[in-house]
């Protein structure tokens, strides 16, 4: 990797018009093109485990072997990918033994194209500001489904270093290698930092469910109201939540 990046770094010194925000939209755009015209299949963490295990040869039933095959084919074919998300990620993490975790990255590297939806922190603005240059704007917007994945390496964020101390140059190349050191960083490394020893206490499904059922007892008098009111509730909500995201797009 230290070797990777310096290679990098040498070279984006010979780019510098590039800034960093550009160059992560090339990289976005360019993980959009390596699945454009698949079917994305989404997987919970569910059929995931189910999957793990079937090509552990440990199938719990003979329909996971066959699902296994069927989705190894249709990417091995360019037909299909099965991405992951944040989520995935955070409910891999909450298995509780370490090879577990591994032998599932490996499986999700293998048919996610170790390619992701990137983060709702970063998809929400994203949408926001798609809707507003597409609608308010003359000028030419690329399509939305090219903006929102990232490699597996950047779900839950892209990030680089910020060194005021260092001249313009030096710094946007930095921040370039260090994007495309991320980009290339595969989800077993991951997997396999110093957490992957430690051991997780499982996601506490029986609470959310009752969080999720208490939250909708508490709001049955609005739903109650008809569908066009809880809708209109839910969308007022939604905007109240990101409206200084909003805010600062309009700024910009």
């Amino acid at each position: 990797l230290v070797k990777q990046f310096d290679e990098r770094f040498k070279f984006h010194l010979e780019q510098p018009y590039v800034s960093a925000e550009q160059y992560l939209q090339r990289l976005r755009i360019q993980t959009h093109e390596r699945i454009a015209g698949r079917i994305r299949v989404y997987l919970d963490s569910r059929y995931w485990i189910f999957l793990r295990d079937a090509a552990a040869g440990r199938p719990k039933i003979a329909a996971h072997a066959e699902i296994l095959q069927l989705a190894r084919n249709l990417v091995e074919a360019g037909k299909a990918v099965f991405p992951i998300s944040a989520v995935s990620f955070v409910e891999l993490m909450g298995q509780p033994h370490a090879d577990a975790r591994l032998n599932t990255a490996r499986l999700i590297e293998e048919l996610s194209c170790k390619v992701a939806l990137c983060d709702e922190s970063e998809r929400i603005p994203t949408e926001i500001a798609h809707a507003f240059y597409k609608h308010g704007s003359s000028a030419e917007v690329r399509e939305l489904s090219e903006l929102v994945w990232v490699s597996v390496g950047a779900i839950f964020g892209p990030v680089y270093p910020c060194n005021p101390g260092l001249d313009e140059r030096t710094s946007v190349a930095i921040q370039k290698a260090f994007l495309d050191t991320l980009w290339q960083a595969p989800l077993t490394s991951i997997i396999n930092g110093d957490a992957s020893t430690q051991e997780f206490p499982a996601p506490d499904f029986a609470g959310t469910a009752k969080r999720l059922t208490d939250g909708c007892r508490e709001n049955a008098d609005d739903v109650r109201l008809g569908f066009k009111k809880t809708y209109l509730n839910e969308i007022s909500g939604a905007l109240d939540l990101y409206k200084k995201v909003g805010a600062r797009i309009l700024v910009t």
